[in-house]
């Protein structure tokens, strides 16, 4: 227990902090100067910084008769859908001219709803209803409700989404071309796949999906290999339900200029500089050219940074940063699939780091090469406790005691995962590693790296916010890599 007599005739709030500091919920409440703290961290405001309004978004669902909806219904376009979100201010202050949106998919989608609230209490809720036009939807989709402006939350979440399908009728899209490509065996769920593509003249390249034979769709990104090509990259990752082998599929789209069909849009969030970069499953951020603070989200709204960055690491350039001078920065692709970012950096030594991130909704990969060529391009520095396992079925204890650091420098495994109980990682060579290297004294809990003996290195890591306790996701995941590997 705290107090402090002065606080009695002032506003006063508890704001509860996730691991990067931010807040992330309400405290315990504030009584004559007097407040009882748990565990945690929190930040103690009083005066004008507490007496502030706090809109959270507590709940987003989609209702069909009174029934809710999720993705194991699919939905017909015909079918009216109720959109029911509830806003609630926790703070102490009112909510003037409240601005509510809802978009499609994600906040570069198609706006819904722009409604602006005249006032909202403190300790007031309220429930906005509207209707969902489906016939301009198709395939799995995602509602995201938002309220506007830090100025009317002080913890979130300020933001709430919901998944929904829509049955694809093909006959709703004039542009058709057949695909046909082989699904690996294993884990394949959200695993990329990348087709050469001469895209029909037609076609509206930002408005594309796949269809596969079982009625599941996916959107599509179409890169051109020049500006406003036709020749270029078509980017999917495959959906749940699909067996290996070799499948038929169809992408479908509609002629430019064609709005009978909301195009797919970006789910992420993504600034230009590289410093928001936030998925499904994780978030992080690119600072002066390196990946940091690679944050698991959690189901509540909060994330927890479980890496603290991902970097060259050698004697030379330095063991512990990637220190230099970025030369090139460039986002090269934002779209409904993936995000793409191009850096150049010149580290210590003259040595030149060219990198290529790749980012999924649940996995980023990352293209890396070095001149002169260095040896442990992507050291991942992980932040918390966890248990480290290989593909020869090594594993340590990863708590930063350097007490485990026999479990690196042995053979050459080309997969590697972390985990704990409420994270899962896991990095997979898509070029053969040649080392595996381990510490976990100093700073950070366990650091990690599968090695390159030369030329271009390719590492693909996936993030998930369900813990494990074994590597048994990651055996599965990297069956179907090491298939497109071809082994």
């Amino acid at each position: 227990a705290a107090g402090e007599p002065a606080w009695a005739n002032l506003p006063a709030a508890i704001l509860r902090l996730d691991d990067l500091g931010r807040p992330a919920g309400r405290g315990p409440q504030v009584a004559n100067g007097i407040v009882r703290l748990g565990e945690g961290q929190f930040a103690l405001l009083v005066g004008d910084p507490a007496n502030r309004p706090d809109v959270v978004v507590a709940g987003l669902e989609l209702t069909v008769d009174g029934q809710a909806v999720d993705l194991a219904r699919i939905l017909a376009a015909a079918q009216p859908v109720a959109v029911r979100v509830r806003l609630e201010n926790r703070g102490l202050a009112p909510a003037v001219q409240l601005p509510v949106t809802l978009r499609l998919d994600g906040e570069q989608g198609p706006l819904l709803l722009d409604q602006t609230l005249p006032q909202l209490a403190p300790g007031e809720a309220i429930v906005l209803t509207a209707n969902l036009p489906l016939e301009r939807m198709d395939g799995e989709r995602r509602l995201l409700a938002q309220i506007g402006g830090e100025a009317f939350t002080q913890t979130g979440p300020a933001e709430a989404s919901v998944r929904f399908a829509v049955a694809v009728d093909r006959e709703r899209f004039p542009v058709r071309q057949p695909l046909a490509f082989r699904i690996p065996a294993g884990d394949t769920v959200g695993l990329p796949v990348e087709l050469p593509l001469a895209l029909a003249p037609e076609a509206d390249p930002a408005n594309l999906r796949v269809l596969f034979a079982n009625g599941a769709a996916t959107p599509a990104q179409f890169e051109p290999a020049q500006p406003a090509g036709r020749e270029g990259t078509l980017v999917f990752v495959l959906p749940a339900g699909l067996a290996a082998g070799e499948t038929a599929a169809e992408l479908l789209g509609v002629p430019t200029g064609d709005s009978r069909v909301f195009p797919p849009t970006s789910r992420f969030a993504v600034t230009e500089d590289g410093s928001r970069l936030q998925f499904a499953t994780y978030e992080a951020k690119l600072i002066l050219g390196t990946l940091t603070d690679i944050a698991i989200r959690r189901a509540d709204g909060t994330s927890r940074v479980v890496v603290g960055s991902i970097i060259e690491s050698s004697k030379e350039t330095g063991w512990s940063d990637e220190t230099g001078e970025v030369t090139d920065f460039a986002l090269e692709a934002n779209g409904p699939v993936r995000a793409v970012f191009r850096v150049g950096k010149t580290l210590r030594g003259d040595f030149k780091l060219t990198r290529r991130f790749i980012f999924y909704g649940d996995r980023c990969e990352i293209v890396s090469a070095c001149d002169p060529h260095r040896g442990l391009l992507t050291r991942t520095m992980y932040a918390v406790d966890g248990i480290a396992v290989n593909e020869t079925g090594a594993q340590a204890v990863m708590d930063g005691k350097g007490d485990a650091e026999d479990f690196g420098f042995k053979g050459s495994p080309q997969w590697f995962a972390a985990f704990g109980p409420t994270y899962r990682s896991a990095c997979f060579a898509l070029t053969p590693a040649s080392t595996f290297t381990y510490w976990d004294g100093g700073t950070w809990r366990g650091q990690i790296g599968l090695g390159t003996a030369s030329g271009t290195e390719r590492r693909v890591y996936v993030w998930g916010g369900e813990g494990a306790e074994d590597a048994d996701y990651a055996k599965a995941l990297w069956q179907a890599y090491a298939e497109l590997r071809g082994e």
